[in-house]
């Protein structure tokens, strides 16, 4: 791999930060005419900027070198349709990343298993996003 092609996928897990940190906070973001009093709210730069800081964190540990891991398999093959190949593995690294950073961060006998589902869905739609995100940035750059 080559120096450029690796500062392209770091530049990726950036892109990919922004682009999945925006919507994810917006999805939890409280308008203050909806607040309760004496209740504390994050702002949505608050929100936005703790999505990102996590998000980031797994992007640059787990979807830059699985991707690098998969772009190898991926042309050792010599598919001729490599996108549904590609869209399959990295729904399947997304729920790979996620149980393992879940498990990670959580004590796995106290876990309250009622938001994995939830989970379990941003991190496909995480892993989705940096695979669109690399087409992307490799079309930019090439």
């Amino acid at each position: 791999m080559t120096k450029s092609k690796f500062f392209q996928r770091i530049f990726t897990a950036f892109l990919s930060t922004i682009v999945f940190a925006v919507p994810v906070a917006a999805f939890n973001y409280i308008p203050p005419a909806q607040q309760m009093e004496s209740t504390v709210y994050s702002s949505f730069t608050e929100l936005f900027l703790m999505y990102a800081a996590y998000s980031l964190v797994i992007f640059l540990l787990g979807g830059v070198p699985f991707s690098i891991i998969v772009d190898k398999i991926i042309n050792k093959k010599g598919l001729n349709s490599k996108y549904p190949v590609y869209v399959l593995i990295y729904t399947l690294g997304g729920i790979a990343m996620n149980i393992w950073f879940f498990l990670a961060l959580f004590n796995p006998y106290g876990v309250v298993w009622d938001h994995s589902l939830t989970l379990l869905l941003m991190g496909i739609g995480a892993s989705l996003i940096f695979l669109h995100m690399s087409y992307l940035t490799n079309k930019i750059i090439n």
